[in-house]
C-alpha cells in the first residue's frame, strides 16, 4: 500500500529509509500506523498520511490511496500535536487540546452521532471539551450571529450565506472565520470609531476580574484507536470513548455501540494519566498508579487469570482492604497475595491488538499479559509442559481442572478431610493428559507456598494415578517429570532475570547493552549463578527465595519416589537433565545447558551405581580401620555432601556465599552493606547490640538446612543432624 520510498506497494522484511520530494519541512516528531496506513507529524506541526485511503481514513477529501506521503490540506492552519491511528480511522490533537477525526466511522468511532465515514478530519464533540457541542442542524441561531457581525464589519452582504471568502473556496474546511474571531474583530472596529455599547454579562466579569461565567472545557491532551473504538483523555483526568462495544471494551457496563463521545462512569472520581487501546480492549493508568482494564478477554489480556471478558473497568493489582481482611477467608487472601503485580504500582502502560504492558514505577519491570503470538524472550525456547498448557479444553475439561484445582488448594493435614477430597477427586475422574497438567500445576504451586505440606500433595497424586487415570500409568509419569522440569527452568529464568536487574542497576542502561552485546544477547555474561552476586541485603533475599524453592521441589521429588509415583529412571533422567525434552533440544548455548544440568542432577540428588559402590567402599574402609584417618573421614563426608546438597557450581567463579548461622545473622543486620563486611573472625565475641549474641547462638544450633547454591562448610549440621566437623 505505499512505504513512501519508491512509489511502489512492496513488502518489507527490514527497515528501509522512507524519503520523498517535498517543499516542507520532513524532520518527523511522531507517527502512528493502522491496519495499513502510516501518519506523521513533522516538526512544524503539518500531519502527512501515506498507505491505503479506503473509507478516507488519509484525510484528503478521497478515497484514493497514497503510495509516498501527502501533505493533509485540510488540516493547514491548525498546530497538530500528537497523533493517533485505529485500524481503519485516524484522530489528531491540536495545541489548544482539539480533537479531529477521519477515517471510519460504521460503529460510531468518530463519536459523531452517525455511521457515516468521514473523508476529511471533522472535530469530536463533547459538552465537557474544548468548544463544547455543536449546535443542533435545525438551530440556525449561530450562523445568523455569525452573518450579523460580518455584516457589522462589512455592510450587507448578498445572500444570507454570505462569506469573506470567494465561492470556490467556501469548501475549505477551517476557511470561514470563526464566531470568536468575528466578535473581536466587531470590537476593535468598533472602538476605533467610538462606538459605544452596554456590555453583555460575559464581558463585564472579564473587565471586573471576576472568573468566566461558562464552564470552561477540558483540553484532549491523549487519543487511542483500537479496532473500532476510540479512548480519549483529557487533561483532567477524565476519560471518554466512543465506538464498538462487542466485548465490553467502551467500559460502560455493557455491550451497546455509542456512536457519540461518552464519558466512563465508573472512572468518574479517579484521575487517569494515560490510557491505551488494543483491538477490543482498552487500559487506563491512574495518578495512584493502578491499572484498569475492560473489554475482550479472550487470550488473557486483561490479566485477571481468566478468559471472561469485562463489561466496565477493573483494576489489576489485587487490592486488600479492610473489608476484605474481614469477609474473605485465607485461602482467598493468599490467592490475591499471590498475583504478580500485588503491591506494584505502575508508571506507564501500553496495549497492542490482544496484549498488555504495564511498566512498573522506576521503570526495571514490565509486566505483560495476553497474546503470545509474536514471541516471548523465554518462548524461543518453550517446555514441553507449557505446550500442554495451552492446550485448549472443552468445557467439561474446564470443570474438572477447576475443582481439582480447588481441591488441591483447600489439601489440609487431616485425616478425614483429606479422604473427602479423595472422594471428590475420584468422583470427576476420569483424566486425561491436559486436565492432568493443570492439576500438577496446581499442586505445584501449592508445594511452593505450603512446603510442609509435601506428603499429602504426594499422596493426592499417588491416588489420582490409580483411581483416576484416563491415560496410562506411564503418560502420568511423563506429565508429572514435564512438570518438575517446567518448575526448575523457571527457577533458573527467575534467577537470571534477579540477576540481570541487580546488574543493571549496577552499570546503567548504556554499559550494560554493550556488555549485552559484546556477551551475544541471549547467552554469554547474561547466564550466571548467585555465586558472586550476592553484594547487599536486597540480592541476598533474592537468594533465600531461590533456595526455599529449589528447597521445596526437592523434598517433593523426594516423597512422590517414596510413594512410587516416579521410579528410579524417572529420577535419573531428571537428573540427565530431561535430554529427550523439547526444551533440552532447544537449547543452543553450551553454558545455559551446563547450568541445567548441573542444576537438575543437585536438584534429583541420584548418584550413579558408580558413585554408590565408592561409597559403599569407603564406609566399609572406615568401619574396619585400615588407615583411614580423620582426614579421610572428613573427605568421605564432603563427597556424601557434594552429592546430596542441592548446588549450583559458579559457571565462571565459585565464589562462598554465607551459610554460616553467624553469617546468617550478620545479613539480618546488614542493610545495604555485603556480608563480608560483618563476618566475625572466630576468637571474637560479637557485640552488635542487644539479643544479637543469642541471636547468633540461636540460628547456629538450629543451621539445618541445606543451600541450593553452597556446599555446607564445617561446624554447620545438615538436615539429618549430622555436624560437619574437621
Amino acid at each position: 500500500t505505499g512505504q513512501g520510498e519508491t512509489g511502489e506497494g512492496k513488502m518489507h522484511r527490514l527497515p528501509r529509509w522512507m524519503y520523498w520530494i517535498t517543499t516542507d519541512t520532513t524532520r518527523m516528531v511522531a507517527c502512528a500506523a493502522g491496519e495499513s496506513h502510516t501518519v506523521l507529524l513533522s516538526a512544524s506541526w503539518h500531519v502527512f498520511t501515506v498507505g491505503d485511503g479506503t473509507r478516507g481514513k488519509l484525510g484528503h477529501g478521497n478515497e484514493r490511496s497514497q503510495l509516498t506521503p501527502r501533505r493533509m490540506e485540510a488540516l493547514m492552519g491548525l498546530k497538530i500535536a500528537s497523533v493517533a491511528t485505529g485500524h481503519n480511522h485516524t484522530l489528531l490533537i491540536t495545541e489548544t487540546g482539539l480533537l479531529y477525526g477521519c477515517g471510519a466511522n460504521s460503529h460510531g468511532q468518530l463519536g459523531m452521532g452517525d455511521r457515516v465515514d468521514r473523508l476529511s478530519p471533522v472535530r469530536l464533540r463533547h459538552a465537557d471539551f474544548v468548544g463544547g457541542v455543536a449546535a443542533a442542524a435545525a438551530d440556525h441561531e449561530p450562523e445568523r450571529r455569525t452573518v450579523d457581525l460580518q455584516e457589522r464589519i462589512l455592510g450587507p452582504l448578498p445572500g444570507i450565506r454570505g462569506r469573506f471568502l470567494p465561492a470556490a473556496e467556501e469548501d475549505r474546511p477551517f476557511a470561514q472565520p470563526t464566531e470568536q474571531q468575528l466578535a473581536a474583530a466587531v470590537r476593535v472596529r468598533e472602538e476605533v470609531l467610538g462606538i459605544r455599547r452596554t456590555h453583555n454579562d460575559d464581558e463585564f466579569r472579564l473587565r471586573m476580574g471576576l472568573s468566566d461565567a461558562k464552564k470552561r472545557g477540558s483540553k484532549v491532551v491523549q487519543v487511542c484507536g483500537g479496532r473500532a473504538h476510540t479512548v480519549i483523555l483529557t487533561d483532567v483526568g477524565r476519560v471518554y470513548m466512543c465506538g464498538h462495544s462487542n466485548c465490553g471494551q467502551l467500559g460502560q457496563g455493557h455491550t451497546r455501540s455509542l456512536q457519540a463521545v461518552t464519558a466512563v462512569p465508573t472512572l468518574v472520581n479517579l484521575s487517569c494519566v494515560q490510557v491505551a487501546a488494543g483491538d477490543d480492549h482498552s487500559v487506563m493508568l491512574t495518578t495512584l498508579g493502578h491499572v484498569y482494564v475492560c473489554g475482550a478477554n479472550a487470550v488473557g489480556q486483561l490479566g485477571d487469570g481468566t478468559l471472561e471478558s469485562c463489561w466496565a473497568p477493573m483494576c489489576v493489582q489485587p487490592v486488600v482492604g479492610r473489608d476484605d481482611l474481614l469477609t474473605k477467608s485465607k485461602q482467598q487472601l493468599e490467592v490475591l497475595q499471590a498475583h504478580p503485580m500485588f503491591g506494584v504500582l505502575a508508571e506507564q502502560v501500553f496495549a497492542a491488538g490482544a496484549s498488555t504492558f504495564a511498566v512498573a514505577t522506576g521503570g526495571e519491570r514490565v509486566f505483560v499479559c495476553g497474546s503470545g503470538a509474536y514471541g516471548h524472550p523465554y518462548d524461543r525456547n518453550p517446555t514441553t509442559f507449557a505446550g500442554i498448557l495451552r492446550l485448549k479444553l472443552d468445557k467439561r475439561e474446564q470443570k474438572k481442572t477447576m475443582v481439582m484445582g480447588s481441591t488441591v488448594r483447600m489439601l489440609r493435614p487431616d485425616e478425614q478431610g483429606f479422604q473427602d477430597l479423595v472422594r471428590q477427586m475420584v468422583l470427576y475422574s476420569l483424566y486425561n493428559e491436559k486436565v492432568l497438567a493443570h492439576i500438577i500445576k496446581a499442586t505445584l504451586d501449592e508445594v511452593m507456598r505450603h512446603p510442609g505440606f509435601v506428603t499429602l500433595y504426594a499422596k493426592l497424586l499417588e491416588r489420582c494415578m490409580h483411581l483416576c487415570l484416563e491415560c496410562t500409568v506411564f503418560a502420568f509419569r511423563r506429565v508429572v517429570l514435564l512438570a518438575v522440569e517446567d518448575r526448575g527452568v523457571t527457577l533458573l529464568q527467575a534467577q537470571d532475570e534477579a540477576l540481570r536487574r541487580r546488574l543493571l542497576q549496577r552499570m546503567g542502561w548504556a554499559r550494560y547493552q554493550q556488555q549485552q552485546r559484546e556477551a551475544g544477547g541471549v547467552g554469554g555474561a547474561g547466564q550466571m549463578t548467585y555465586f558472586g552476586a550476592v553484594t547487599d541485603k536486597e540480592s541476598y533475599n533474592d537468594f533465600v527465595l531461590f533456595r526455599e524453592d529449589c528447597k521445596s521441589l526437592q523434598g517433593f521429588l523426594r516423597v512422590l519416589q517414596v510413594h512410587d509415583v516416579l521410579l528410579e529412571g524417572d529420577i535419573r533422567d531428571l537428573a540427565a537433565g530431561m535430554p529427550g525434552s523439547q526444551h533440552s533440544i532447544g537449547i543452543v548455548d553450551s553454558e545455559q545447558a551446563q547450568k541445567k544440568l548441573t542444576f537438575f542432577r543437585s536438584l534429583a540428588r541420584w548418584r550413579s551405581p558408580g558413585e554408590c559402590a565408592a561409597d559403599e567402599a569407603m564406609r566399609a574402609a572406615t568401619a574396619a580401620g585400615r588407615g583411614v584417618s580423620g582426614g579421610g573421614r572428613k573427605a568421605a563426608h564432603n563427597t556424601n555432601t557434594k552429592t546430596a546438597v542441592v548446588r549450583q557450581q559458579g559457571l565462571t567463579q565459585d565464589q562462598p556465599l554465607p551459610i554460616r548461622a553467624s553469617e546468617e545473622a550478620a545479613w539480618e543486620f546488614s542493610g545495604t552493606t555485603g556480608w563480608e563486611a560483618y563476618s566475625l573472625p572466630e576468637d571474637v565475641v560479637p557485640e552488635e547490640g542487644p539479643g544479637w549474641g543469642a541471636y547468633m547462638d540461636r540460628q547456629q544450633r538450629e543451621a539445618a538446612f541445606r543451600s541450593p547454591v553452597a556446599v555446607l562448610r564445617d561446624g554447620v549440621q545438615d538436615a539429618h543432624g549430622t555436624q560437619h566437623s574437621g
